[in-house]
């Protein structure tokens, strides 16, 4: 099992290194829910940016699903998700499948924080020049 002061220098590390590689959160695209493109997630730590990518309030955007349909144990905009490919349905966790079902498509997505088997990940709302056309924006803003 991981330590707690393991995952935070995972989750500084992962922080680092999206600066310095100008890693930024993966854009889901309707090709990726029919299967035919397996994304990779970015692991981004804690990064923020002072504008562009904006973190998306997810109970705005999903407002019908509940909080233990999301597996979202601590804020409103983070999915937890199972990283081992072991998960199944029955867990706390989101499989990788259920997480692309759910999540809407045309916002950004990245792991902000690391477990032995488990991720969290982020929903973003896309700088203006990355959004996809037709995707209402605006009802995920962040208050």
């Amino acid at each position: 099992m991981m330590s707690t002061e393991y995952m935070h220098s995972l989750k500084r590390d992962a922080e680092r290194k999206s600066k310095r590689e100008h890693i930024t959160p993966f854009i889901l695209l309707p090709c990726h829910k029919d299967g035919r493109v397996l994304p990779r997630i970015p692991f981004i730590g804690e990064r923020t940016w002072k504008r562009d990518w904006r973190v998306a309030d997810l109970n705005k955007l999903l407002p019908d699903i509940t909080p233990e349909d999301r597996c979202d144990l601590r804020e409103s905009n983070i999915f937890f998700v199972d990283s081992s490919g072991w998960g199944d349905g029955n867990e706390l966790a989101l499989t990788m499948s259920a997480f692309f079902d759910l999540a809407p498509f045309g916002f950004g997505y990245a792991i902000v924080e690391a477990g032995q088997f488990q991720v969290c990940v982020r929903a973003f709302i896309p700088p203006v020049t990355l959004r996809v056309p037709g995707v209402n924006y605006d009802v995920a803003e962040d208050a």
